[in-house]
């Protein structure tokens, strides 16, 4: 196979980056996004940084999905409504469809259960469908966008530089 060589940076040019960062910083051009939870926030340099990778990992069921549902709806938000420049969320969804990860975002702002919304067992009442429609427009805007098909790193790369355009 062949591969691309890794990008090789002087550290002049890095100096320049971290200056720029600093200087950004001063200026209330924050470096990324933050979250309802200040020690996260604190542990990560202040936010969420464009650019840098965050992993969040454990085994099934302990609530990845969840944290990464609030995360969404923090960087959208109004946590992160004053940001001084526009961005996109591009949510990769290879466990769920995107309409499930949105019923997930009524349920957490519902205080309600997944399960409650889309059970064959337990009908909501129309009334209830009317305040998950009202709750639908508080969530509507266009910052998140869902990638529901898997693919290679190569494809999600491409799919990240083409949402950036």
């Amino acid at each position: 196979m062949n591969y691309k060589p890794l990008k090789i940076i002087s550290q002049s040019d890095a100096i320049k980056k971290a200056n720029k960062k600093i200087y950004d910083a001063m200026h209330n051009q924050y470096p990324g996004l933050v979250s309802r939870w200040n020690k996260v926030n604190r542990a990560l340099g202040g936010s969420f940084r464009f650019g840098e990778i965050t992993y969040i990992v454990g085994p099934s069921g302990s609530g990845k999905s969840f944290i990464l549902n609030m995360l969404r709806e923090d960087f959208a938000g109004q946590l992160n409504e004053k940001y001084p420049k526009s961005f996109k969320i591009l949510a990769f969804s290879f466990e769920m469809g995107a309409d499930d990860e949105v019923i997930r975002t009524y349920s957490s702002s519902l205080n309600t259960s997944y399960s409650k919304l889309v059970s064959a067992n337990e009908k909501i009442t129309k009334d209830y469908y009317e305040v998950i429609k009202k709750t639908s427009e508080k969530v509507d805007n266009d910052k998140i966008y869902y990638v529901e098909t898997t693919g290679n790193r190569e494809q999600i790369l491409s799919t990240v530089n083409i949402s950036a355009a």
